[in-house]
C-alpha cells in the first residue's frame, strides 16, 4: 500500500519460518515496524492477519492493520496501529472479537479517525471509531447491529 503523503510503501512479509511482519519501503531501505515494540503482543499472542492489507492514515503517520490471536485462547482478530515516525505499535481493540473491516475518515481539516466493524461473540456487529488528535483515543461505539433483530 503506497503512502498518501510520500513515496513510502507498506507491505506484509512472511519469513521462511512463517513469522509475519509489517514493513515499510523507504527509498532503498526496508524498515520492520512489527517487532520494534515488544509491548504490542505481536509475535507472542498475536500475528499479522494477512487477509486485509495495511491502511495508511491520511497524514501518513500511522498504519492500521489487523492481527489474529495465536495463543490458543480464542479466535480474536484485533485492530492495531503502527506509528511510523517512532516505530511504535499499539493495539486499539481488545474485546476478543473479530474485526472485519477498517477505514480511515477525515473528521476535520487536520483531524481524522479510524472506523472499524467488529463481530462480537454473540454474533452482533459493532461499528466503532477511534479518533486521532494526534494520538489515538479509546474506541467509541457508534452503532450496534444485533445478530437476531426482532
Amino acid at each position: 500500500m503506497p503512502s498518501p503523503t510520500d513515496e513510502r510503501v507498506a507491505f506484509f512479509a512472511v519469513s521462511e519460518d512463517g513469522k509475519r511482519s509489517l514493513r515499510i519501503l523507504e527509498g532503498d531501505q526496508i524498515l520492520d515496524l512489527t517487532y520494534a515494540d515488544q509491548d504490542s503482543g505481536l509475535g507472542g499472542s498475536f500475528q499479522i492477519h494477512l487477509d486485509v492489507p495495511p491502511a495508511w492514515s491520511p497524514d501518513g503517520r500511522w498504519i492500521a492493520f489487523l492481527a489474529e490471536q495465536i495463543d490458543g485462547k480464542g479466535n480474536a482478530v484485533e485492530l492495531f496501529v503502527a506509528r511510523t515516525d517512532e516505530r511504535h505499535i499499539q493495539r486499539l481493540s481488545n474485546a476478543g472479537n473479530v474485526v472485519k473491516a477498517m477505514a480511515w475518515v477525515k473528521t476535520g481539516t487536520q483531524a481524522y479517525a479510524l472506523m472499524y466493524i467488529e463481530r462480537q461473540g454473540d454474533g452482533a456487529y459493532a461499528l466503532k471509531r477511534v479518533s486521532f488528535a494526534p494520538m489515538p483515543s479509546k474506541p467509541e461505539l457508534l452503532a450496534l447491529f444485533p445478530a437476531h433483530p426482532r
